[in-house]
């Protein structure tokens, strides 16, 4: 049974309080039943191999459970590759540094970046996916140290298809490069940089941005119906670390979801978790934006912050309601997961979020 950390400081107490607890106790049974039912049904219907989900509410891990059989049981703390998640954790980096008076957003990325200069692109664009770049480097198997200095070479020498902050267009280009700019500030790889500031701060001990290769066995393998190239899988590229390189769990991940609604001060300070959902400009089209990592949408009047993640052989997501502090993660091993779809069963179960917190 995955009982909820509500129903777990419930059962903890003693006087008239303790009177609630078996009420208690049965009610979050019944709702960890309802999700591991509705999570295995859409597992089963889609075909999809591995599956871990967590859910939040009300600033609470309520929910956290592993689906499926993929050379191993599937279990909250299997390891999966989280694709574009990544540039969550890259842009929270980033907003880190800029507290600390040590990156201005909206400065020209010349001034670490000398390849770059003249270009009047900055941190900002690239959080946005407004740099005119596109994706046009692919990633190549490599643990390289220079390799992020090559792929930086070589994007600088290709043509931007628009200036600076004129139009949207999504890319790993934009994070790969936000990647570049904090090794150079912090003189770290990027992935211990995040280590270090990020990851430890909140014991995220099985998480990474970027996985040596002694700690790829315990992955739980991709799977997809194309084929996976020489390696099996999906490269590891050092270079694009900031923008795909997660590998995480269900569980850590709802825990990194958890402190972010939470506006835990490890993390950043309120405002800036505040700015990070504040739109900065359309992306793609008219109802939806994009914050500082984060894309923005409305539905029923209610504020959702998401991103998802896809690589050759994994899907995932994470999508939050933050003005109520909910939120969902999906990890995937397969393709053409029902991410959305899972996350709006998953958000069924919930009780319905209270009106004077829809924004």
């Amino acid at each position: 049974m995955h009982m909820t950390r509500r129903a777990a400081l419930a059962i903890g107490a003693s006087g008239p309080l303790a009177l609630c607890v078996p009420a208690i106790g049965r009610a979050a049974a019944e709702q960890s039943h309802a999700f591991a039912a509705a999570v295995e049904s859409v597992r089963r219907s889609a075909s999809i191999p591995a599956l871990a989900v967590g859910v939040i509410d009300q600033g609470d891990i309520v929910y956290v459970g592993g689906f499926g059989h993929q050379e191993r049981t599937i279990s909250g703390d299997s390891l999966f590759r989280a694709a574009s998640i990544s540039k969550l954790f890259t842009a929270q980096l980033v907003l880190r540094l800029a507290e600390a008076g040590k990156l201005d957003l909206d400065a020209d990325v010349g001034q670490w970046l000398p390849a770059f200069a003249g270009r009047h692109l900055t941190p900002r664009h690239l959080l946005i996916h407004r740099s005119g770049l596109e994706d046009r480097i692919w990633p190549v198997e490599s643990v390289d140290s220079a390799r992020p200095d090559t792929y930086l070479v070589e994007l600088a020498s290709q043509r931007q298809t628009s200036r600076p902050g004129e139009a949207y267009r999504y890319t790993d280009a934009d994070y790969n490069l936000l990647g570049c700019i904090m090794a150079q500030i912090s003189r770290m790889p990027f992935a211990a940089f995040a280590r270090e500031t990020l990851l430890a701060p909140l014991a995220l001990r099985q998480t990474t941005l970027f996985p040596p290769p002694g700690d790829r066995d315990g992955v739980v393998p991709g799977v997809s119906a194309r084929p996976l190239g020489p390696l099996g899988r999906h490269p590891f590229d050092i270079a694009f670390a900031p923008s795909e390189g997660l590998v995480t769990t269900a569980h850590e991940l709802a825990t990194w979801t958890c402190a972010t609604l939470l506006r835990d001060p490890r993390i950043l300070r309120p405002a800036t978790f505040d700015a990070m959902i504040k739109p900065q400009s359309e992306a793609g089209r008219p109802d939806r934006w994009m914050g500082l990592g984060w894309q923005l949408r409305k539905a029923g009047g209610r504020l959702i912050a998401e991103h998802g993640g896809s690589i050759r052989g994994y899907e995932a997501l994470v999508l939050t309601y933050p003005n109520e502090r909910r939120g969902f993660v999906i990890l995937g091993a397969g393709e053409n997961i029902p991410r959305w779809d899972l996350a709006a069963v998953l958000e069924a179960i919930l009780p319905a979020g209270s009106p004077s917190q829809k924004n």
